[in-house]
């Protein structure tokens, strides 16, 4: 029904109240409109959601390049930016050589899959560089054994 409702509305008015054929069809500005309406009915009850995520939602379902849920969780989930870990310069009690053996496994580490992913990245970060050598002493001596 609101498919309908959005293709009789897209419709320029002209063309029906004058009662020429072909009325039942739409031009490829009234298809624009009515692909936008299609959005803006589809996603009205998701709260924060602007009118152009709404049009490229729908237009994303269409395609087949997302579905309904992945519309909507990357409409109302902020952007996080990832933290960018050379930005930091290391505590003074670590060495130049010990930051650098660090970032190479820091590097190393896929956490995306972890929750709360990147938010807590930064503090983890910290916390890991600051205790590096010890991790790295304990890590040693396991592995050798």
């Amino acid at each position: 029904m609101d498919v309908q409702y959005a293709f009789v509305v897209a419709q320029d008015g002209a063309r029906s109240l004058a009662g020429e054929e072909g009325a039942e069809t739409i031009g490829f500005d009234e298809f624009s409109t009515c692909v936008a309406l299609c959005g803006c009915v589809k996603y009205e009850e998701v709260e924060g959601m602007s009118l152009a995520q709404r049009v490229a939602g729908i237009i994303a379902n269409f395609l087949g390049e997302k579905d309904e849920q992945q519309v909507i969780t990357q409409a109302i989930v902020p952007k996080v930016t990832r933290f960018e870990p050379e930005q930091l310069k290391p505590p003074p009690h670590v060495s130049a050589a010990s930051h650098l053996r660090f970032l190479a496994a820091w590097r190393r580490m896929d956490l995306s899959r972890i929750h709360g992913f990147p938010l807590w990245e930064r503090p983890v970060f910290v916390r890991l560089l600051a205790s590096f050598d010890e991790l790295d002493a304990f890590f040693a001596f396991y592995a050798a054994g």
